[in-house]
């Protein structure tokens, strides 16, 4: 199992998808969940029963939340919820499973797996590829995995398998370090080339001088290459072909914002009080957004007045408000465990991802991964001896159903959406809102097909197209995204009212919302409210304008 899954989970992408990277990998995601809780609740010893502790904490953590469905699953193109915690959990027995002959062979499908990924990233600068689902995020490359950053966190994982090859097999790995070097560097992860740089160092350790003087030259030699690629790369939305410098610095409008330690910094600092307010489980795996929104501050929002940290970029301070301190300290527990008897190839590849978790989000492949390693550095044990035989078999068989049907439901719903999106088809729009179920962003989809004026014989409902988009925020009450496109809606049906309730939800939600505060605009304007009106551009202008 572990072999097909590390050739197949980085390389998964579709683009008959709605989502054609990330829909692909977590329907991966969702499979690795189910299907490994018979290998988790087999682990003994300290690391394992503080695993299990762990996930036991995370899942009382999710049916105390504020929202179970939504702590379960993640937000939507992210997903860092419960399943995450499985797939993780699951990811680091199945290391701990392998034998030392797996282990070589898993570590060669890696190499394979991840070096297509690298040859695909350093292709997308030089061919444009945005017609198979694959552009360029901010001048970078993404490499099959739908954003730079995770490009570069899972070759930094290859990377630190060729140089454990380096160290011990002599020079034929120094291909792949030129090759995993380049990718990094068009993917421009800052975070993922400082960790690389620090590989030469473990190579002296481990294989003496001269192989650490190779390592640095391969690296140096891939990291040059990458840097020449994206400079010289004559695609327009590259840095190199780019007309004009504006292009970069737009913000991506939902969950991610601008890169920089100053806004992260922010963001650890305000997450203190989400703590506070549920320090013992916190707010429920997946739900930092929702528990750190309301305590955004005017400092962070300025930084990306239309984007977001949905993700603090530290697994430490995430795990510390979504499941508490009990969780934090269990997690702790499991990874210091795990932690003293790792080594070889795959603590190299553990070590380099838990720096790289400490300065950049979780993922559905890169956190498994990270995991994975850990448990395949440890030494290699014999099978305990035969107990409750029928009992495992019966747990693996409901196991594994349960992951084959999670993992067809979620592939369904995402195609269905997709042709949804494509076609604005009403049998595919109803099939994935029913399958979709706890995210806010289907039941949206579903309105905006039924507002569609695609067909010539028929007017919209717009009674309809108000109940998907009022089932939107019932899915995620405490998202303001679905407030935001109701207000809007509201204000187009001219009913100033009903879009007050909405934007008023989402300045309940993050007081310094520019998006609510503009929505409040529009609607003192539409109801003639001159003071109102000055009100709330005074706001407005307090939170665009730089300094105090």
């Amino acid at each position: 199992m572990s072999l097909a899954l590390w050739i197949i989970w980085p390389l998964a992408y579709s683009p008959v998808l709605f989502s054609p990277v990330w829909g692909a990998k977590w329907a991966i995601t969702l499979l690795v969940a189910a299907a490994t809780v018979p290998l988790l609740v087999r682990q003994r010893g300290r690391a394992g029963l503080a695993a299990i502790s762990f996930v036991t904490a995370a899942t009382f953590s999710t049916i105390l939340s504020n929202n179970p469905a939504m702590s379960a699953v993640g937000l939507w193109n992210w997903g860092t919820g419960l399943v995450l915690v499985y797939a993780g959990a699951g990811a680091w027995a199945l290391g701990r499973a392998l034998t030392d002959g797996e282990s070589e062979r898993v570590s060669r499908a890696l190499l394979a797996s991840i070096g297509a990924v690298a040859a695909v990233a350093v292709l997308q600068m030089v061919i444009p590829l945005t017609a198979y689902g694959l552009p360029l995020v901010f001048g970078r490359s993404t490499g099959l995995q739908g954003n730079p950053v995770y490009l570069s966190g899972i070759v930094l994982a290859g990377l630190a398998l060729a140089a454990h090859r380096i160290s011990s097999h002599g020079l034929r790995a120094a291909g792949l370090v030129i090759l995993f070097g380049s990718a990094i560097s068009v993917s421009q992860g800052r975070v993922s080339l400082l960790v690389a740089c620090l590989t030469p160092l473990l190579v002296w350790k481990s294989g003496g001088f001269r192989r650490a003087v190779w390592m640095t030259g391969a690296l140096g030699v891939g990291v040059g290459m990458g840097l020449l690629l994206t400079l010289a790369s004559p695609l327009p939305e590259s840095p190199g072909g780019r007309s004009d410098a504006a292009a970069g610095t737009v913000a991506v409008s939902s969950y991610t914002a601008r890169e920089g330690l100053g806004p992260r910094a922010e963001v650890w600092l305000y997450s203190r009080h989400a703590l506070g307010d549920r320090p013992i489980l916190g707010s429920g795996p997946g739900r930092f957004w929702a528990a750190t929104l309301p305590y955004r501050t005017l400092a962070s929002t300025r930084y990306a007045p239309t984007g977001y940290y949905a993700d603090p970029h530290n697994f430490v301070v995430e795990y510390g408000v979504t499941t508490g301190l009990l969780g934090l300290l269990l997690l702790g527990a499991w990874l210091y465990f795990a932690g003293l008897q790792a080594r070889g190839r795959f603590a190299w590849v553990a070590g380099a991802l838990l720096v790289f978790h400490l300065l950049q989000p979780q993922n559905a492949v890169v956190t498994p991964l990270a995991l994975f390693a850990l448990g395949a550095a440890a030494p290699r044990r014999s099978e305990p001896p035969a107990k409750g035989i029928l009992g495992r078999r019966a747990l693996s068989s409901i196991a594994g159903v349960t992951a084959l049907c999670l993992f067809a439901s979620f592939l369904g719903g995402q195609e269905r959406l997709q042709r949804a999106y494509l076609n604005f088809d009403f049998a595919a729009a109803d099939l994935s809102y029913l399958l979709l179920k706890p995210w806010p962003e289907v039941a949206d989809r579903r309105g905006i097909v039924e507002a569609s004026p695609l067909d010539a014989g028929r007017s919209p409902d717009w009674d309809r197209v108000r109940f998907y988009y009022r089932a939107a925020t019932r899915r995620d009450p405490q998202d303001p995204r679905p407030w935001l496109r109701l207000g809007s809606f509201e204000l187009g049906r001219r009913r100033p009212r009903a879009a007050a309730v909405a934007y008023r939800r989402v300045l309940a939600i993050e007081p310094w919302s520019l998006a609510g505060s503009r929505g409040m605009l529009r609607v003192a304007l539409a109801e003639d409210k001159p003071e109102d009106a000055r009100r709330w551009s005074n706001r407005i202008e307090r939170i665009t304008r730089s300094g105090p």
